[in-house]
């Protein structure tokens, strides 16, 4: 029920509804693009070498 009520909610609030998906966007760009996922591999090896 509380889904559905969300869902309402963001159907009626257009503005809203735009600037939950544009932040989505950018966390999924931000966080899981081929270059952010690269520089986390990047610190994961380092940190094992590091670690020896």
């Amino acid at each position: 029920a509380e889904f559905a009520a969300a869902i309402r909610h963001l159907a009626s609030h257009p503005e809203e509804r735009k600037r939950i998906g544009e932040n989505a966007r950018r966390f999924v760009v931000e966080n899981f693009s081929s270059k952010a996922t690269g520089k986390q591999l990047e610190s994961l090896y380092q940190d094992l070498l590091a670690s020896g």
